[in-house]
């Protein structure tokens, strides 16, 4: 079963200052984009809505959210595939034939659904066969739509079934969207599910801290712990709070305390923490050495961590031949200013968290940034 993690270290980039218009008469003769039609692809779907007596955006706050769009090689045949959902409108699933070219095969594929009101989708190896599976998160009780989520397994040759109920992820209420990913790291894909609140915003009185009484009502987001093919309800377990009053959008997965000594950088990017040991093509991290030295750029609840971290390949490495007619890296550093801490107060000694209404807010920390200088050679 392949797994696939992505790091997304900060990057050190250089801006530099132009003109920031662009006109047709000054337009690059080789754009990198290109606009194609559906009669060029094949793909026609549209979500079009229209607003009835039962069903608009003040009975449904997110009447024009729109739907999702996941993005696949259900096939592995090497080509991306497209599944998009629709809120009044079906599903669509279309099969990457190459060379930008797709074919509708919604229907013989097994995947029409039954005309719920669909949100977002996500694809993933669900029963780790190597074959990519389809979750549709879905509307419970949006006008004269009933669905609950849907899990079609691939079963091989673009043909799918639906098991959501078999797999407990057949939700009802008011989802938006899911992650699937291996928390426990037992070999299997937990989930991390996104639900909206069954009221809308107009239906509470907003009153201070309203935000933190916890969902009683059923739904609320949930946490999903994959148990030999039957996902388990861990959501209180595990920390997760989940909030009466809960809009969520979508959802991003992360590690957000990986070090720089932590597996993902040191096996899955093989980065290096001494100059000695980089080669072409290697990945050095400056980070590494002021890290093991007690440096670090952000804590929770006490745990310090270095998220923050730039990467630097050989070519911006100086190892000792002293050549500086291009840019080298000169040194790493933390910009822990004292103006960015807090000298009192609950959270003395962490960072700010962020700057609204004059004022910085309340809660644990955000992170302090990082730099990197270069130096090049004065012609």
């Amino acid at each position: 079963m392949q797994r696939i993690k992505y790091i997304a270290p900060l990057l050190l980039l250089a801006i530099f200052l132009g003109s920031s218009c662009s006109t047709e008469k000054n337009a690059p003769d080789n754009p990198l984009f290109h606009l194609k039609n559906s009669e060029e692809t094949g793909i026609s779907f549209e979500n079009r809505l229209q607003s009835t007596d039962s069903s608009n955006i003040l009975e449904y706050l997110y009447f024009y959210n729109g739907g999702g769009l996941a993005a696949g090689d259900l096939d592995n045949d090497g080509l991306i595939d497209l599944y998009f959902t629709g809120n009044q409108v079906p599903n669509k699933l279309y099969h990457n034939k190459g060379k930008l070219k797709f074919e509708d095969i919604t229907e013989p594929a097994g995947v029409t659904g039954d005309g719920g009101w669909s949100t977002g989708v996500t694809m993933a190896d669900v029963n780790g066969d190597g074959l990519l599976d389809i979750y549709v998160c879905q509307v419970s009780e949006q006008g004269k739509a009933k669905g609950k989520n849907k899990l079609y397994l691939n079963q091989g040759k673009l043909q799918f079934t639906e098991v959501a109920a078999d797999y407990g992820i057949d939700f009802a209420g008011y989802s938006t969207h899911a992650a699937f990913f291996d928390y426990d790291k037992d070999g299997d894909l937990d989930a991390y599910l996104l639900n909206n609140s069954i009221k809308s915003i107009g239906a509470f009185d907003l009153i201070k801290d309203q935000r933190l009484i916890p969902n009683t009502s059923g739904s609320g987001n949930k946490f999903l712990r994959n148990d030999s093919g039957k996902f388990i309800d861990i959501t209180e377990e595990a920390g997760i709070f989940s909030s009466k009053i809960g809009f969520g959008l979508g959802i991003t997965l992360g590690d957000f305390n990986d070090d720089p000594i932590n597996s993902s950088f040191k096996k899955v990017l093989k980065t290096k923490g001494k100059k000695k040991d980089v080669i072409q093509g290697d990945l050095y991290n400056p980070f590494e050495k002021l890290f093991k030295k007690g440096y670090n750029t952000g804590g929770y609840r006490d745990n310090i961590s270095m998220f923050d971290q730039i990467l630097i390949t050989s070519a911006l490495l100086n190892q000792g031949e002293k050549d500086f007619s291009s840019y080298k890296m000169f040194n790493p550093a933390v910009f822990n200013k004292s103006f960015l801490t807090n000298k009192k107060g609950r959270y003395k000694g962490y960072p700010f968290r962020s700057f609204s209404f004059g004022s910085y807010t309340g809660g644990y920390s955000d992170h302090y940034p990082v730099y990197m200088s270069l130096i090049k050679e004065k012609n």
